[in-house]
């Protein structure tokens, strides 16, 4: 669950992801997401965002689902934007992993980026 501004965000609708990234990838890139999000909240407690769990800019993501979600933006929307578009679909399926987590994170405001933090060590 998120919390944000005494409001909870649980729609999927409120998730955008382009329909040529597959469900099998979307589940994959999830469960990548759902361990860095484990690891983060495990070692750190402090607020995060997607760049910070999966190491900012792209270097090489070679054998993950990053590098697919980043190959298919390369193919359909060009070298110049595909690491932005990539990031914000990666983004947007964190929000799913955290809604769909069973743990309690709140939306941190005043940044473009969206960045959480998990409270009451994660229970509802």
């Amino acid at each position: 669950m998120i919390v944000e501004s005494k409001r909870t965000i649980d729609k999927e609708s409120d998730v955008r992801i382009p329909k040529g990234i597959s469900l099998t990838l979307r589940q994959r890139t999830k469960t990548f997401l759902a361990g860095a999000v484990y690891c983060w909240c495990k070692s750190n407690k402090s607020d995060f965002s997607a760049a910070d769990l999966i190491g900012g800019r792209y270097e090489d993501w070679r054998d993950t689902p990053l590098h697919e979600i980043t190959d298919f933006f390369l193919r359909t929307k060009g070298k110049e934007t595909a690491e932005d578009a990539a990031g914000i679909v990666v983004g947007w399926l964190l929000r799913q992993v955290l809604q769909e987590s069973g743990r309690t994170f709140r939306r941190i405001s005043g940044s473009r980026v969206a960045r959480y933090r998990e409270i009451n060590g994660g229970r509802k």
